[in-house]
């Protein structure tokens, strides 16, 4: 499926202009989905995703990145 994030893109082209007509004209709705949509994005990249041991075998390879 290939085609599919070009389909999400055009939806979302062609959706956002009305969305953001309504949503203009509800500031206070527009608030609040402002605001959960900022909490989702924190608590998905605030997450810990593995284990403790899991960062602790990576950190060692991090600081060698760099080739040094």
């Amino acid at each position: 499926m290939p085609w599919l994030a070009f389909g999400v893109l055009v939806v979302v082209v062609v959706v956002a202009p009305f969305l953001g007509v309504l949503l203009a004209r509800a500031p206070r709705l527009t608030l609040v989905l402002a605001v959960l949509a900022l909490l989702a994005v924190l608590g998905l990249t605030l997450y810990p995703e593995g284990s403790a041991s899991d960062a602790r075998r990576a950190a060692p390879t991090l600081s060698r990145a760099g080739g040094r």
